[in-house]
């Protein structure tokens, strides 16, 4: 086991330079998944919004529109002037305004809404008090007293407040989990140690004073190999193993950890690629800088426009057609299907695709570090 051996003293001896590449996937991987994890569970709530309302009017019609707003809102009267309001709305002391001007009961339409641009809260705020006016109005146009008109669009309101939403078990989820960031994350620091230290190890292992030595000991062709390869995947499920450690520590606490397992395949399907493109960096560079330089240019490169540094809705067509063209782009989709879909419905054919089409970057990678190695050996 001599090749084996030498193999994992060279990694502990490059263990500092690795070491970053754990600390920016503990660092920025956390920071990123507690940022872009959005909790579903928190997506369907009602919540009270704070109104100021102006009345000038102090009439029947608009003490029954405030007494109608204080049973959904947080009300507050106010005798400001309607630029103070205005202020107050716009730098967020209050989430929403009325004006209610004296002849409003003669011309209801002159009631003013003030709200914050792009606010969908405010957008629905409005709709509500339109209709329960429009409700009035109808009843007064039928014939009621505007007591009993109040009375009946009051009734009307609350059947409508009282309606039950109850939403159906969906195949497919909104939002993204904790975990599909985290591992998303993982891509770039994960790879970055796979190449580098394999880069880093076979490229010195193929140094002409080592290789001269290891020619000439009694170790076959064969079990060299068998050595180097077995070191290679040890590294890379140990690697592996580290990863998914942190991610599940990270994520105690972060929604459920039913879909980790399926993360955990996707990222061990990832290491394929990943020891073979550090396989083929190893034959075209034995210098540390170059090595660096060339793996931080490809797989930053890979994690920009594959989605693991920048969400794909950002990117436009053109550069998600490109990114397919790399390892990264289908790990990524893999991701979203672990975190979009329901258990029973991941492991289908469309990961199965994403899995596959891994591992045959995987074998195209390494076919090439082969033929770069012969094409060496023969220079």
């Amino acid at each position: 086991m001599t090749i084996f051996k030498t193999f994992m003293k060279m990694l502990r001896a490059n263990a500092g330079s690795l070491v970053v590449y754990f600390v920016v996937f503990v660092v920025f991987g956390t920071i990123s998944a507690g940022a872009n994890a959005q909790k579903t569970e928190q997506s369907f709530k009602e919540e009270k919004m704070d109104v100021l309302v102006k009345d000038e009017a102090h009439t029947e019609l608009s003490e029954a529109v405030i007494a109608y707003i204080k049973k959904t809102e947080n009300v507050t009267e106010t005798k400001n002037a309607d630029d103070r309001i205005n202020d107050d709305v716009r730098f967020g002391i209050a989430d929403y305004a009325i004006c209610i001007p004296k002849d409003f009961e003669e011309q209801p339409e002159k009631i003013r809404y003030i709200s914050a641009e792009n606010s969908v809260s405010s957008v629905l705020m409005t709709k509500k008090l339109e209709m329960y006016l429009t409700d009035i109005e109808e009843f007064t146009g039928n014939g009621y007293n505007l007591t009993d008109a109040i009375s009946q669009a009051d009734r009307l309101m609350k059947e409508v407040q009282d309606t039950k939403v109850t939403l159906a078990e969906q195949k497919e989820k909104q939002g993204k989990g904790y975990f599909y960031s985290m591992f998303n994350f993982s891509a770039y620091s994960f790879m970055m140690i796979l190449c580098i230290s394999i880069g880093l190890i076979m490229g010195t292992l193929r140094g002409t004073d080592l290789v001269r030595r290891i020619s000439c000991s009694s170790y076959s062709f064969q079990r060299r190999n068998a050595e180097l390869f077995a070191a290679i995947f040890v590294m890379g499920l140990g690697m592996w193993m580290l990863f998914g450690i942190i991610a599940l520590v990270a994520g105690a606490g972060h929604g459920d950890g039913s879909k980790f397992l399926y993360y955990m395949l996707n990222l061990l399907v990832l290491m394929l690629p990943g020891i073979a493109m550090g396989f083929l960096f190893s034959t075209l560079t034995e210098d540390r800088g170059v090595l660096n330089m060339l793996c931080n240019m490809v797989i930053l490169g890979m994690c920009f426009i594959s989605g693991v540094f920048v969400q794909k809705d950002l990117m436009s067509a053109e550069v998600i057609s490109t990114s397919k063209f790399f390892p990264l782009y289908w790990f990524v989709r893999a991701n979203e299907l672990i975190d979009t879909n329901s258990i029973g419905h991941i492991v289908q054919g469309e990961f199965f695709t994403c899995s596959l089409i891994q591992i045959l970057f995987a074998a195209a990678l390494a076919g090439a570090g082969l033929t770069v190695m012969k094409i060496r050996d023969r220079a």
